[in-house]
């Protein structure tokens, strides 16, 4: 666990290709989110990888409050990004929202 600042923590996980190591991963989340849950932490924030049929984002999902979608300026297009709200939805997944990221300013407009 890495102390980014006061009161942030960062504990950083890989994604295994494997179904056994899915499987093993899935549950030491759940029982992580458990243990996170019954302590002094007011927020959980995990950066899950991207929404795709397998996504670990669509398992792990079902057992977080809610979901962020993480949308990049000039990549992701809106068809994307509604595909991957309704395969959230379809899993059982809250979605909360989403941030657009690494918008690039337009002069004249307000940021």
């Amino acid at each position: 666990v890495a102390v980014l600042q006061p009161n942030l923590y960062m504990l950083t996980a890989y994604e295994s290709n494997e179904a056994s190591g899915r499987v093993t991963m899935f549950q030491r989340i759940q029982d992580l989110l458990k243990s996170l849950e019954a302590g002094a932490y007011r927020y959980v924030i995990l950066q899950l990888p991207p929404i795709s049929e397998t996504s670990a984002a669509l398992t792990i999902g079902r057992h977080l409050t809610g979901i962020l979608l993480v949308l990049e300026a000039d990549r992701d297009r809106k068809e994307q990004a509604e595909r991957a709200v309704e395969m959230l939805r379809a899993s059982g997944v809250r979605v909360l929202g989403s941030v657009l990221n690494k918008r690039k300013p337009v002069a004249g407009q307000v940021a």
